[in-house]
């Protein structure tokens, strides 16, 4: 519904009175009209939520009309394609916390038939089977095309498939909610050596095919798609992730970056070398070696990368991530389970240091962002040609996602200004919070 119609629906249910309502929202009572009427937007956010407080709307009703507000200022296309780009945030934030054992879904082939599979546990069903199939075949291939509702299957499939066997991803953003309310379409669909099934985006109907013909047909379609994109991720070894970043920034343009915790590399000094030496566990695979490559990574940061790309490089972090590195000693790009909490004097030293490079530098900021967890070590690069994600986990892997569909590098870019303009602390404001966590390492020394 429209916010005029939810406005309506609103007024007359609580039997408002119309002019004491346009007096306390502080505009004459035909503007009221109009804006109600639909002939007319609201001006702001802020006078939508004095709506809703006047008419003493739940919490959920007064999302619903502020949702309704956005759809009305920026219209349903972007409005959707931003909830689904969160959506993805918050799976590809724990992209390696799943831990389902596809091997143990193997059955025998004769069990999958062609048919209309109904309820969300009999079609995941099936697609971790799928994945187990193919894992016994010759020459082993997935391939997948889905929009970013339920990452979870390509995650866990992603943790768990051999790495020999690719798997070759597509995703797409749709802002129609449609084709998930009725199950109308299937718009998502795994393809594999002998199978295709297409699946509704909510996972609740699926449809499996074994005719040789049609599985064909789906390859040629979805090989066609790929021409015009890349493979969705791919591993890499902890150890040699900062190599891999400075790769990185050497060939791209990076303009934006990601994460919670405030990153200790921005800003180490050849004498902090000793901090992530103490805090580093002993079974850290190539330890020495890690710390060389972190020696490295700051000063090709500090003296070579960061002054030429200063007024375009733009770093976002959260309060959530800063208060949980100020009371744990966690950091945002080490893994907890390789490293031991820093020190309350090394967390003071380095959150000092932080600070001083966010006062110097206007393009460091802090944002809102609640689908991130505050213990994120995924973080998310975005340049003129692609968005990367790199998430890590304790046993040394990484996930390294790569999106360079320009469109969709346009809509990810799109969605983290939206985030700087609406969720970003000010400058004043973010030294403030930073004060505040200082103290409070400060009371516990």
């Amino acid at each position: 519904m429209s916010l005029s119609e939810l406005l309506s629906f609103y007024i007359n249910k609580k039997k408002t009175n119309m002019t004491q309502f346009a007096q306390y929202l502080g505009i004459d009572r035909s503007t009221l009209h109009k804006i109600i009427k639909g002939q007319r937007p609201a001006t702001s956010e802020a006078l939508v939520n004095k709506m809703a407080q006047y008419l003493c709307l739940s919490q959920e009703e007064t999302k619903q009309i502020l949702e309704a507000y956005e759809i009305d200022t920026i219209g349903a296309f972007i409005f959707y394609r931003r909830k689904h780009i969160q959506d993805f945030f918050k799976e590809a934030d724990h992209v390696l916390d799943h831990h389902y054992h596809i091997t143990e879904q193997v059955q025998d082939d004769q069990t999958l038939v062609d048919d209309v599979y109904t309820g969300r546990i009999n079609v995941e069903h099936i697609l971790y089977t799928l994945y187990s199939y193919e894992l016994k075949e010759e020459d082993p291939h997935v391939r997948i095309m889905e929009q970013p509702y339920e990452m979870s299957i390509i995650f866990d499939s992603f943790n768990h498939i051999s790495a020999e066997m690719p798997m070759t991803h597509l995703f797409y953003l749709d802002n129609s909610q449609k084709q998930t309310k009725n199950n109308e379409f299937y718009p998502n669909v795994m393809i594999t050596t002998r199978y295709v099934f297409t699946y509704t985006n909510d996972h609740s109907q699926g449809i499996l095919y074994k005719l040789p013909q049609i599985v064909n047909a789906y390859k040629e379609k979805f090989d066609a798609y790929l021409k015009e994109a890349e493979c969705f991720m791919t591993r890499d070894s902890w150890t040699n992730y900062l190599a891999d970043t400075q790769t990185f920034f050497n060939t791209h343009v990076i303009t934006q970056e990601i994460m919670t915790t405030p990153c200790p590399t921005y800003v180490f000094e050849e004498s902090d070398l000793s901090i992530m030496r103490k805090a580093s566990k002993d079974f850290f695979p190539n330890k020495e070696e890690f710390i060389k490559d972190i020696q490295n990574f700051a000063n090709y940061w500090n003296h070579e990368f960061y002054p030429q790309h200063s007024d375009i490089f733009h770093i976002i972090y959260t309060l959530q991530g800063l208060r949980y590195t100020a009371k744990t000693g966690y950091l945002h790009d080490i893994p907890p389970e390789l490293f031991n909490p820093l020190s309350l004097e090394d967390r003071l030293l380095l959150i000092t240091k932080w600070k001083e490079f966010c006062k110097n530098n206007p393009h460091i900021m802090m944002a809102d962002m609640p689908y991130l967890s505050e213990s994120s070590t995924t973080y998310f690069q975005l340049s003129n040609q692609s968005f990367y994600i790199i998430a890590s986990d304790s046993t040394g892997t990484l996930a390294n996602i790569s999106i360079k569909e320009i469109t969709l590098v346009d809509a990810f870019k799109d969605f983290i200004d939206n985030v700087v303009k609406k969720n970003a602390y000010s400058k004043e404001d973010e030294m403030k919070l930073i004060d505040e966590c200082i103290e409070m390492i400060k009371k516990e020394m």
